[in-house]
């Protein structure tokens, strides 16, 4: 296994390699820097999907790392692993963004996002859906988007201006509680903008929200319960 480690600017990626696979893992928010790309909430056009709006501050980020990200894919990347995307928090935004926005990621098998914040309009989502091949919930979806119980960031950010936030995908895998095996949560529709979507039915509480439910440890601790748990 090769680890390859990389920073740029305030931000930070991992890429693991062997002969069979290729894995890029992106830093959740660690910095002040982080931060302030979290909060840039501003809808800025997707390259290439001009009539699709994203999340201004992760779009930004991904770009950033553009040229060192593709330096080390094409330099592990050298026959046909299969490649796989993940990240948590600002990383799982990352990763999502990343594997429209890298031409050399497009042959994605999947990407896998833990406490993953909202990204884009509803344009962007639907343009997103139709090579995520999510909708409807099946085995054979190229997303996995991993949410803990009472996890706020899930639900943030709502809107800019007049436009929603949403999430991709027509469904999530949801843990209630630590060591939980996961559930597959249906979203009401494939563009669903509901703020509590993901709470435990009967305490949706907004003022119960519990930061501590985003912690990467938690989300490692629930994926590790779930390592031989088949939900479909």
């Amino acid at each position: 296994m090769i680890v390859d480690i990389k920073d740029v600017d305030s931000f930070r990626f991992m890429v693991l390699s062997n002969q069979d696979f290729v894995i890029v893992v992106f830093r959740g928010s660690s910095n002040l820097a982080n931060w302030l790309a979290d909060f840039d909430i501003i809808l800025t056009p997707f390259e290439n999907m001009k009539n699709n709006l994203v999340h201004q501050g992760f779009y930004f980020s991904v770009l950033s790392m553009l040229d060192e990200l593709q330096e080390v894919v094409a330099k592990r990347k050298n026959n046909a692993q299969n490649m796989y995307i993940t990240g948590h928090s600002l990383g799982a935004a990352q990763a999502i963004i990343s594997a429209f926005a890298c031409p050399f990621l497009s042959d994605f098998v999947s990407v896998t996002t833990f406490g993953e914040p909202k990204i884009g309009d509803s344009g962007l989502i639907t343009c997103f859906n139709s090579k995520l091949q999510s909708c409807p919930p099946s085995g054979q979806s190229k997303l996995y988007r991993v949410v803990n119980g009472w996890d706020p960031i899930p639900s943030l950010p709502l809107f800019y201006k007049t436009q929603f936030y949403y999430h991709e995908g027509c469904f999530y895998l949801y843990a209630k509680s630590e060591g939980d095996h996961y559930d597959v949560k249906n979203t009401s529709t494939p563009l669903n903008p509901d703020l509590i979507d993901h709470f435990p039915i009967g305490q949706q509480e907004i003022l119960e929200w519990r930061i501590n439910y985003h912690a990467i440890g938690l989300y490692i601790s629930n994926a590790l319960a779930n390592i031989d748990n088949s939900v479909f």
